[in-house]
């Protein structure tokens, strides 16, 4: 009993060991209308200025880890690499009223550093 209790304990220091910490982004986009732009349109470009901004970001925190450096990637791979592996969550944006000039949408990323640091690895190979 004492040795099931002591493999217990060691399993569960192993995997509470092995668990990354992640980290939540947020990036807020906005897109400013002109002319006879629609809601509906000038949404999904603030969605996609949103997107942007948090794959910058990402890219921006990953870039000073010493694993993704030895991976000598120009920052346009490392953006590249980035918005390939990240997975962005989108809030269902509130429609904007007919009048409105700006309409806004927020994003978030849950970054795992080290396993997107190593997904990069093995895309660079």
């Amino acid at each position: 009993m004492r040795t099931l209790a002591w493999l217990l304990a060691l399993t569960m220091a192993s995997a509470a060991g092995a668990q990354s910490r992640v980290t939540e982004i947020r990036a807020i986009g906005e897109h400013n209308r002109a002319g006879g732009e629609g809601a509906e349109w000038a949404g999904q470009a603030a969605l996609a200025d949103a997107r942007r901004r948090a794959v910058g970001l990402v890219a921006a925190r990953l870039q000073d880890r010493d694993d993704v450096k030895a991976l000598r990637l120009t920052p346009v791979q490392l953006e590249a690499f980035t918005a390939a592996l990240v997975e962005i969550d989108e809030d269902v944006p509130s429609p904007a009223p007919p009048d409105a000039q700006s309409v806004r949408a927020e994003v978030r990323v849950h970054l795992d550093a080290d396993d997107t640091a190593r997904r990069m690895s093995g895309l660079r190979r």
